[in-house]
């Protein structure tokens, strides 16, 4: 059962990796793997290389801690978070079987410690009546058959056996089980409640330092990504930069018109906007070859109610540096729902004759920027809907420019 449950996690772990995932999984993998699984990252190769390690007992249902490790290696920060969740829970199941099996044993022993009471109480009862006897009749231990029997003392009858002092013995005896149980319900629910308590500090804590983990190797990757983005600034005329913001929302290139040629820059930009101080954009650009024919994008956003400015630069008054800030806004769809959305607003842009556009934006939000020693400013790309969520800066190398 355990092994399908694993199995099962397995494949819902599949739906979280993009292909980047899948193919350094399979080259970090490259020596514990044959060669032909090993270039298929495809959804299919990926089960077969688990398959594999299945057989090589490098993973099973009750340790994948390799498995993990090699999560950890490629950065794949997801796929390590959810392993680590469902080791926790199958560790915290194992532990609450293990308590309850350590538990049981006694409420047995005291049972059939009971049962062997009663059997004491009765059998001295009958030695202590069959003493006063003319005949002395003596009742063994092992007759279970235990039934009224009238017996002369004295010339006198009397009835052995079932009498009034008996039955109390009896109840006695049941009030008192009925309480031992009880008592003993009691502890077992106050021993779960302390292995809960238990398990849930140990819970948090370990979400405190995955927490810290995660944390810290977001900023080794951030790190690295910055050195590789710095080796390819190096060796690319044409560089793109960070991406700010995120969205699923329709993208925008500019760059995708048909008179987008010979390197256009970016000149200047008109701004529209409802009531809510946060704005739609639309850009324009001259052509290196052509600064007298203006390229014109689509609009971005919807926002055109409230006011509309333009703001051009001169021509070949190149931008060097981009600024803005980023709000987080909840949106209301019609049929209820509510989802948070990253809104790209107030973006000034700064010449290399330190001129700077105005800023339109009525909402404070996280501030960013950009600029590149070496590069300016070319064009813009993104994703919009109502509002644009989220931008991305193209930058050209300065030597390019001049040479044009």
């Amino acid at each position: 059962m355990d092994n399908l449950r694993f199995r099962s996690f397995l494949l819902k772990l599949q739906d979280r990796l993009s292909d980047n995932d899948r193919q350094r999984l399979h080259f970090f993998l490259g020596n514990d793997i044959p060669r032909r699984i090993r270039d298929n990252p495809t959804l299919q190769g990926t089960l077969n290389l688990l398959e594999c390690l299945f057989d090589q007992d490098k993973i099973s249902e009750q340790d994948f801690t390799f498995l993990i490790d090699a999560f950890k290696e490629i950065q794949c920060i997801d796929a390590v978070k959810l392993l680590r969740d469902y080791k926790q829970k199958m560790q915290t199941n194992c532990c609450n079987q293990s308590t309850l099996t350590s538990i049981m044993p006694p409420l047995n022993e005291e049972v059939i410690q009971d049962q062997e009471d009663d059997n004491s109480a009765a059998y001295n009862l009958l030695q202590q009546i069959n003493a006063y006897g003319s005949f002395n009749k003596i009742i063994n231990s092992s007759n279970t058959n235990i039934n009224p029997v009238t017996i002369t003392v004295d010339d006198q009858k009397i009835v052995s056996i079932k009498s009034g002092k008996t039955r109390s013995l009896n109840l006695s005896l049941k009030a008192n089980k009925y309480l031992y149980f009880i008592l003993l319900l009691l502890m077992i629910i106050l021993g779960l409640s302390l292995i809960i308590a238990y398990v849930l500090r140990i819970k948090k804590n370990d979400s405190l330092d995955f927490r810290e983990e995660y944390e810290k190797l977001l900023e080794e990757q951030k790190t690295k990504n910055e050195m590789i983005r710095i080796n390819e600034r190096k060796n690319s005329v044409v560089f793109p930069g960070q991406i700010f913001g995120y969205s699923i929302e329709r993208a925008f290139d500019d760059s995708s018109r048909s008179d987008f040629m010979s390197l256009p820059y970016l000149n200047g930009l008109y701004v529209r906007d409802n009531q809510d101080g946060l704005e739609s954009y639309q850009f324009f650009y001259l052509s290196s070859h052509d600064q007298e024919n203006v390229i014109e994008s689509e609009v971005d956003g919807n926002q055109t109610e409230n006011f509309k400015r333009k703001f051009f630069f001169t021509k070949n008054e190149r931008i060097i540096r981009v600024q803005g800030r980023l709000v987080k806004k909840n949106l209301v769809s019609q049929n209820g729902t509510s989802r948070s959305i990253s809104i790209i607003t107030g973006l000034e842009f700064v010449s290399r004759k330190h001129r700077m556009s105005p800023s339109y934006g009525g909402e404070l939000g996280e501030v960013f920027s950009e600029e590149y020693d070496g590069y300016m400013l070319g064009y813009i790309r993104g994703r919009s809907a109502q509002y644009v969520e989220q931008v991305q800066f193209v930058w050209y190398r300065t030597v390019e420019l001049d040479s044009d």
